[in-house]
């Protein structure tokens, strides 16, 4: 069954969505409901979930900026956990 669409506001409301997907589906849920594209910072989404191995591959993180501590790799400040990663969708250019 296809969940609906939620589009993510804010990094509070993605850590509420998160806890709500985990609770309900355990450590493998699949977060490629959650539209984070309007978001520009990951930073520390998965600290309280450190146990989390569920599915993101769907992500569109084309916004996302460097954060405070952008010279860490994502999985160490928490905003993707370990061997996880959502892809990076580029914008269409004719030119490439």
């Amino acid at each position: 069954m296809s969940q609906a669409i939620v589009v993510i506001q804010s990094l509070e409301q993605l850590k509420q969505e998160v806890k709500k997907a985990m609770d309900e589906q355990g450590v493998h849920a699949d977060l490629n409901h959650l539209d984070v594209s309007r978001l520009n910072e990951l930073d520390s989404v998965f600290v309280d979930f450190p146990q989390f191995n569920g599915d993101i591959s769907k992500w569109d993180v084309s916004n996302v900026e460097g954060g405070k501590e952008a010279d860490d790799p994502p999985t160490q400040r928490g905003c993707i956990p370990e061997g996880r990663r959502a892809k990076q969708v580029r914008p269409f250019s004719p030119n490439t």
